[in-house]
Formats: C-alpha cells, sequence, structure tokens
C-alpha cells in the first residue's frame, strides 16, 4: 500500500474510507467461536480494479491462510500475479495442499524427487502442478531462470519446479511413460494426477522444445498464466473458507445498505432549517400561537412534549414544535420507513442472487468435471480404439500368414505323388511322340512348329529320363 501512496492508517472497521484519490478501502472483521480471526481489506479503484486481501488466522496464532482476489475492469486486461503475492511467498511458507507453494520455480535434485512425486498425487492439491526437466546439455540454473519467466503470472496459483539432469531421469524411471518429462519440456500437472492411469496422462499438457524455442515468451506467460487463472477461479472453496467468505460479504453488503439507510435523514434536514429561517416570533397572529399552544399543552403531557421537542431537535436540527416541524417529523418518519422497507428488500435480494451466485458457480464447476470427464473417456475410447486397430491389423497379418502356409503345405506333393507323377508325364509322352514319329499320323505343319514340337517333346523325354535314372 505504501508503494501505491495508499494511506492504511486511515481505515477502520466497518467503515469505509478514502484511502488515496480514487480508491476507497473497507475493513471487515470476523470472529468465530474457536477463536479464529478472520480480517478482510477491500479497495476499489475508480479505474475498475478491485483488490482484497483476506488474512485467517487460526486461535494459536501460529498457522492460517491467505487469499488475494483480484478483479479486473470488464473491458480492461487480465489481472496478473500481484506483486504481493510473490513478496509473501518470499517470507512465508505457503502451501497449496500438502506441498509447497514458491516465489519461483525449484531446483530439485535426485535426492528430493520424491517430494515432487508426492506433489504430483496430491489429493488436496487445487492448483496447477509445472515440472520442467532437464538434460545433460542444459545448464539447470540457466533453463531454471527461463521457466521461471514462462511461470511469471503463476506465482501464487502453482507450484513449479526443475529437475537437473539427475533427477528427470530419476523421475523418469520412477514414474510410467504416460506421465514422464522429457528434458527440455515444461509439462502441466492438473490436480487429481495417478501416474497408475496412464489413459488420464491426456489431461496434463506438455509445452514442447520446439514451441519454447519458437514462440515469444511474453505469449507463453499469457497462455500460463490464462490457464493456471482459470482452474484457480472454477476450483471449488473448501468448506470453512466458504463460510467465512460469505459472511464477510453479508457484512460488506450491511455496510453499504447501512449507508444507504442513513443518506436521506441527512439530506431532509436544509429543508427544514428552510421553513424555519424566514419565521419571525413577532409576526405570528397572536391569537393563533397561544391557541395552537394552548391546545397542544392541554392534550399532551409535558414530558411527551419534551421527548417531542428533543426527537425534533435531533432529527430536524430545530427546538422549535410546531405544525411545520411535526409534519416534516411525520414526513422523515414515512420515508425512513419506506427506505427501510427497500433496504431489507434488497438485502433478501442480495442474499437469493448470493444463492443462486454459488449454485451457479457449483454448477459451473459440475459442468467443468464433466466436460473433463467426457474429453478423459472420449481420450481413452480413442486410445482403445487405436489398440484395438493395432491388433485387428497385426491378427489380419497372422491369418495371411498362417493362411499362406496352409496353402502351401497342401500344394507341396510326397515323394510318391512325385514318382507316380512322373511315371504318367512320362507315358504320355512317349505315347505322343511316338504316334508323331509315324510319317503317316504326324501332321502337316511348319517346320518351325514342328521343330519347336520335338523340342518340347525331347526335354519331356529328357526329363523322364533324368527322373528314372
Amino acid at each position: 500500500m505504501l508503494s501505491k501512496r495508499w494511506d492504511p492508517d486511515v481505515l477502520q472497521f466497518g467503515a469505509s474510507k478514502d484511502i488515496a484519490p480514487g480508491v476507497v478501502g473497507v475493513a471487515l472483521l470476523e470472529q468465530s467461536r474457536d477463536g479464529s480471526q478472520t480480517t478482510r481489506h477491500r479497495f476499489v479503484q475508480d479505474s475498475g480494479w478491485a483488490t482484497e486481501l483476506t488474512v485467517h488466522r487460526l486461535r494459536s496464532k501460529r498457522d492460517g491462510w491467505v487469499w488475494i482476489d483480484l478483479e479486473s475492469p470488464e473491458k480492461g486486461p487480465a489481472a496478473k500475479a500481484p506483486r504481493l503475492a510473490r513478496d509473501l511467498l518470499e517470507v512465508l511458507p505457503g502451501r497449496d495442499g500438502n506441498h509447497l507453494l514458491g516465489a519461483g520455480p525449484r531446483i530439485v535434485r535426485i535426492d528430493e524427487v520424491s517430494s515432487v512425486l508426492d506433489a504430483l498425487t496430491d489429493p488436496d492439491r487445487r492448483g496447477h502442478l509445472f515440472i520442467a526437466g532437464t538434460s545433460p546439455e542444459l545448464p539447470v540454473d540457466k533453463w531454471s531462470g527461463y521457466v521461471e519467466k514462462l511461470l511469471k503470472e503463476t506465482v501464487g496459483l502453482a507450484a513449479s519446479y526443475v529437475l537437473d539432469a539427475e533427477a528427470t531421469n530419476e523421475y523418469n524411471e520412477l514414474t510410467p511413460s504416460s506421465h514422464r518429462v522429457a528434458p527440455g519440456t515444461v509439462r502441466t500437472f492438473q490436480p487429481g494426477a495417478d501416474p497408475s492411469n496412464p489413459l488420464e496422462s491426456v489431461r496434463h499438457r506438455v509445452l514442447g522444445t520446439g514451441r519454447i524455442v519458437r514462440d515469444d515468451v511474453r505469449v507463453l506467460q499469457r497462455l500460463l498464466g490464462r490457464r493456471a487463472r482459470e482452474l484457480s477461479l472454477t476450483a471449488s472453496l473448501p468448506t470453512t473458507v466458504a463460510r467465512l467468505d460469505r459472511r464477510l460479504r453479508e457484512q460488506l453488503d450491511a455496510r453499504l445498505l447501512d449507508q444507504l439507510d442513513a443518506a436521506p435523514q441527512q439530506s431532509a434536514i436544509p429543508a427544514v432549517e428552510v421553513l424555519q429561517a424566514p419565521v419571525e416570533p413577532e409576526l405570528h397572529a397572536p391569537p393563533v400561537v397561544p391557541a395552537t399552544t394552548a391546545l397542544v399543552e392541554t392534550t399532551i403531557d409535558k414530558p411527551v412534549l419534551d421527548a417531542l421537542r428533543h426527537v425534533v431537535a435531533e432529527v430536524l436540527g430545530t427546538g422549535e414544535l410546531s405544525v411545520e416541524t411535526v409534519s416534516a417529523l411525520g414526513n422523515r418518519a414515512a420515508d425512513t420507513d419506506r427506505l427501510t422497507r427497500a433496504a431489507n428488500t434488497v438485502r433478501n435480494r442480495v442474499r437469493t442472487l448470493e444463492d443462486e451466485a454459488d449454485l451457479q458457480k457449483e454448477e459451473i464447476a459440475n459442468l467443468r468435471r464433466s466436460l473433463e470427464d467426457e474429453q478423459q473417456d472420449r481420450a481413452i475410447a480413442e486410445v482403445q480404439r487405436a489398440e484395438l486397430d493395432r491388433q485387428l491389423r497385426h491378427f489380419r497379418g497372422e491369418l495371411a500368414r498362417v493362411a499362406n502356409q496352409a496353402t502351401a503345405w497342401e500344394a507341396t506333393p510326397s515323394a510318391e505323388d512325385i514318382r507316380q507323377k512322373v511315371s504318367t508325364n512320362c507315358w504320355n509322352a512317349s505315347a505322343n511322340w511316338i504316334t508323331y514319329s509315324s510319317p503317316a499320323m504326324r501332321p502337316q505343319r511348319k517346320a518351325s512348329t514342328s521343330t519347336t514340337h520335338s523340342r518340347h517333346l525331347g526335354r519331356t523325354l529328357l526329363g523322364c529320363a533324368a527322373s528314372s535314372a
């Protein structure tokens, strides 16, 4: 606040104060029955930006949590990681679930790989887990510095680790291929990661080396930051945190409505003063004023008159009791009653809207989970389909190979079949040769045809002779 030139000393619990030109701050306090204490400071700027800082401390004062919430203008730029988050994480041990959050990526050695695996499978983790792999050729210090630039907008929203070369090998040996991290890449692990289920690995995206080298670092910063913010906004709050948030929001709404209730009383006072200012006592007709006063004094007891004069003085700022002042007091009471009813209506409406908003948030979270489950189911089905296609191609290949072997086995004759076939062919060839050798039965053909036919028979007889031999 001091760096922004905001004045925190003017803040008071339960009151809205101007802490800088164009900046209004309000402080709220919630005391729980268990002795814990929650404070919330909300700062709203005329530009449309709003910042909420909620600090919860347990009764022991040695543990608690911090919640920073930023609201950007509707048409303004997206909110980035606040500097306050980095400053707090540099001096306080922040946690997401059961693992530590740092102000930047943590370099992991081989003997610390188990802590990364614990963070990966932490059931209480609500944010992303970024893991970067390293090769022996890649200097881990420079690589870690570049990864820190990539994850600049995720500070306070996600934990990040840079494995050195030995730790990368150790991590990949301890995890299945579906959840490994290649050197020179950054992998984003969603909450609920399960290395024992290879089919759910499609949820955990990989920022490859090619894109890291090709794309501008600011583009990748916005990409990773947007993913981390989307997850943070859609993740359900823990039950205790949601209850505290509800009570603090009710306090804030009550303060705003109290200001609405007080505004008409302040604005109506000058109107009564205008009515009373031009009235001079000596201008009153002697019969009128005493008669009216006598009537009032004879019909109303003096304690009641004194109380009425006191109320008129408190509300209208004048001690004179007259028809005008009593009428103004009645009008003020009617206005106040009407505004009170309107304020109650607004309060009820606000509660209704909060209930509806909570239900919508829950529905959105359920729809997002359903969408993720459907995407995972589709991815699983796609993997299974690809595996079935592979098996089908394999079986077809095996069937074709077996069919070819069966055909080859059936086409291979036995030794006895060969001898019988050879003997039959030789006899047929000899008979044909004898028949064609008779000049009377030899057909009249061209010399070339007869020569070719004779050669064919000659080859057949030679083959038979060789087989017989």
